[in-house]
């Protein structure tokens, strides 16, 4: 989700390059807390959950714009035939908890990244959200209990993921009995019939599939989607991408 013209002018990851962009990623930025409030108070766990993920990816995806631009790309021999979507150059660089990893755009200072400081950064930030939302305030007690769990579940430094199975082991223990063991398809299998027809699968909707959570999820996708694009609609205007 990128920050607000000013976030982007102000905080823009320290490039070596100088270079800066409307759509740039920006930790916690204006745009994503915005998005965050309006689905807490819609009480919508579907949003909620939606507009957690984009304000956690503020801080994972830091540096990164969600289209095919130069600005995203990380010098190397590999990375010049890898589109510059995201943070396709960095490949999962930004996705494993555990990682270091160089950002080779930044400034020396600054291109030594560490996961893990981003995540539990991310893990608190959504929590005083939370917390917000609530009426409640975040205790500096709740935070460090908060920060303790997490960093225990993560784990060491692992440079190559192969930890992660271990990771994930923590993870269900940390969770405990309200674990479910996820299943990509569990929410369109529930709602669809499926028969063999002539040359391939016919689908059918079950009835009442509106109350499902599949299809609540789906219009919670797009009143989402709707709400960013108002947000970033004076953006797209500057940049004559009015229909992005």
């Amino acid at each position: 989700m990128p920050g607000t013209k000013d976030e982007v002018f102000v905080d823009s990851g320290r490039r070596s390059d100088g270079k800066l962009h409307l759509l740039n990623t920006i930790p916690k930025n204006q745009n994503a807390c915005l998005l965050l409030k309006e689905a807490l108070s819609s009480k919508n766990l579907y949003r909620i959950g939606i507009a957690s993920h984009v304000y956690s990816d503020t801080f994972a995806h830091q540096n990164f714009i969600g289209c095919n631009d130069s600005f995203n790309s990380i010098r190397g021999a590999v990375e010049k035939v890898i589109p510059n979507i995201g943070h396709a150059d960095a490949k999962y660089g930004p996705d494993w908890p555990a990682l270091s990893w160089e950002d080779k755009r930044l400034i020396p200072s600054h291109s030594e990244i560490e996961n893990k400081n981003r995540f539990l950064e991310a893990a608190v930030s959504l929590f005083k959200e939370y917390c917000g939302s609530l009426g409640r305030t975040s205790s500096a007690q709740d935070v460090e209990s908060l920060v303790k769990e997490l960093d225990k579940a993560i784990g060491e430094r692992d440079d190559t993921n192969q930890l992660s199975e271990n990771r994930i082991g923590r993870y269900r223990a940390l969770i405990g009995v309200n674990f479910v063991e996820y299943d990509k398809d569990s929410w369109f299998k529930e709602i669809v019939d499926r028969k063999i027809g002539l040359f391939k699968w016919i689908y059918s909707w079950k009835e009442n599939y509106k109350t499902s959570n599949w299809f609540q999820f789906q219009e919670s996708v797009k009143a989402h989607q709707r709400l960013t694009i108002e947000k970033l609609s004076p953006a797209y205007e500057m940049m004559e991408l009015a229909n992005f």
